[in-house]
């Protein structure tokens, strides 16, 4: 008897033991998959390791997140070897200061919008063409992300404006230059100073100013021989409120920039289903990621959000998009209006004059 009770001990340490194998073996091949898939290397085995242990804590959050009755769903990407400590480092934006906050419609035309239920309860501006393709900012902090909503919001005005002068699909236009050139003009935010850029110099598109780079040349002066493709001489801002955005994404078909608060592990591997993070602290919240948002969705009472458009690449969110729940993280707080109309060009190398009307 006791020799059978032990043989059955034994077999249940095997079988455990088996087991804890099997998983070891299961993490070991995440692990180096995710690696492949990303491109991570690392300087040291100890690194390695390091990174392996914050990879599978990541997980366990992940696995643990959408065992639970959430409305998203959250997925590993390429910020798997990342705490959430540097994490947070990664977010390093400051908003913009609005130009002028007195909306010339002012709340009742909002209001009004939000009760008139003849608008479309649905707006997804990738399928009128004036969105570009998701692009990806890599591993520079999102201290820089705001020119990616700054080009984002132009790119959908000069698609519109100067259909017959640019390429269709929408030209993308060039975040770099926004870049290099982001300490060449005034004061104030990245955001700021990047309008007045714009303002002043227009924006070359993505093509044009590679050229510019080949010739070694950052942050081209205004009279620099090959010329900004699209320039604007006036850009109007404006803060936004939920019913002044709908309005431009309906009304005008105008992508709107936007800020959120990024900093939640639920934010870091955001995958599908409508972003409702109930940690985000209305009194605390920080924007500390430059956003563009290019639709909504009014469809389900219980459900509804904007279609965000991120810089992150398309293996992080939906191909690189959101669907972010109205009110959430502050995506309403930080928001801006750019409009343009009227305008007139020949040729591609010509220069477009665009004027900032508010319609």
């Amino acid at each position: 008897m006791i020799v059978f009770n032990s043989f059955w001990i034994l077999v249940s340490l095997f079988v455990i033991y088996t087991e804890a194998k099997s998983i070891e073996i299961d993490e070991n091949d995440a692990w180096e998959e995710f690696k492949k898939e990303y491109n991570k290397q690392y300087s040291t085995e100890s690194e390695d390791q390091q990174r392996k242990a914050t990879f599978e804590e990541n997980s366990k959050l992940i696995k643990e997140h959408n065992e639970q009755n959430h409305q998203f769903r959250l997925k590993m990407n390429q910020f798997g070897d990342l705490t959430h400590e540097e994490f947070i480092r990664y977010l390093s934006f400051t908003p913009a200061t609005p130009t002028n906050q007195n909306d010339s419609d002012g709340d009742s035309t909002d209001d009004a919008l939000l009760l008139d239920n003849t608008y479309p309860k649905a707006i997804d501006l990738r399928k009128t063409g004036c969105v570009s393709e998701v692009k990806n900012q890599g591993d520079r902090p999102n201290k820089i992300s705001w020119a990616f909503s700054v080009a984002g919001a132009i790119e959908g005005q000069v698609f519109k404006t100067e259909g017959k002068c640019l390429q269709h699909p929408v030209q993308s236009l060039s975040e770099l230059f926004l870049i290099d050139c982001q300490n060449e003009n005034g004061v104030g935010t990245e955001f700021d100073k990047a309008l007045e850029l714009v303002r002043q110099r227009g924006i070359y598109t993505e093509e044009l100013y590679k050229l510019v780079k080949k010739l070694d040349v950052k942050c081209p002066e205004e009279n620099y021989p090959i010329r900004a493709s699209v320039l604007f001489e006036v850009l109007t801002i404006k803060e936004a409120t939920v019913g002044r955005m709908i309005k431009e994404i309906y009304g005008h078909e105008n992508s709107v920039p936007a800020t959120v608060d990024a900093s939640h592990q639920s934010f870091q591997f955001y995958h599908t289903g409508v972003y409702n993070e109930q940690k985000c602290d209305i009194e605390n919240q920080v924007a500390n990621q430059a956003v563009l948002i290019v639709g909504y969705d009014e469809t389900d009472s219980n459900a509804k959000h904007w279609l965000v458009k991120n810089s992150w690449g398309k293996s992080w969110g939906e191909a690189g998009y959101m669907k972010i729940a109205y009110g959430t993280c502050g995506i309403e707080k930080e928001a801006y209006i750019v409009t343009s109309a009227k305008c007139s060009c020949g040729s591609m190398k010509a220069s477009c004059h665009i004027k900032g009307i508010l319609e």
